[in-house]
């Protein structure tokens, strides 16, 4: 169990050192996108999630029971979830803090990223780096309201997805009903 338990965590901590290491400025990314990034990591290198970040919000502190990730359920569990209303809105994902991230949460933003990278990877990449251009740097992050930083990145999406987060959510949730 202990080995196993390492795979996931070395996967998902690469996952978040390849993302960050994108077109590096000293700015944070948003958690939801760096987070989903280290899962969606997971997924690629074991075929499931199973690890978090030491936090009190999704990941050891709260043990995640999710199995949304493995490559056999994870739609179902999604579509599930988009009809029961219980499905985060990526608007409300965009400023949710690390300690408010729930597993269901973390699941919605690697689905998200998923999609992006198998449909079209180099606009992903684009993202990271439109993200990274209006993003904070480390020492400023702090200061920026919630409201900011849902800006920079609804900034981004237009930029180079033409939609903003309500657009990314319904095109997102086309992508996973269909």
């Amino acid at each position: 169990r202990r080995q196993g338990d390492m795979i996931f965590c070395a996967s998902h901590h690469a996952g978040h050192i390849v993302l960050n290491g994108m077109f590096p400025n000293y700015t944070y990314l948003p958690i939801w996108l760096d987070e989903g990034f280290g899962a969606w990591m997971e997924v690629q290198v074991v075929d499931d999630s199973l690890t978090a970040c030491g936090t009190k919000g999704y990941g050891v502190g709260a043990v995640r029971k999710d199995k949304w990730s493995t490559s056999s359920t994870w739609k179902e569990n999604l579509k599930q979830s988009i009809a029961d209303g219980s499905v985060t809105p990526v608007s409300r994902l965009l400023v949710k803090p690390l300690n408010k991230l729930g597993w269901k949460d973390i699941a919605k933003a690697w689905s998200v990223i998923d999609w992006w990278v198998t449909t079209d990877p180099e606009k992903f990449r684009a993202f990271v780096r439109e993200v990274r251009s209006r993003y904070p740097r480390w020492d400023k992050h702090a200061e920026c309201a919630p409201a900011d930083l849902a800006r920079f990145q609804n900034e981004a999406l237009m930029a180079v997805f033409g939609l903003d987060a309500d657009g990314v959510e319904r095109e997102w949730r086309k992508h996973v009903s269909a």
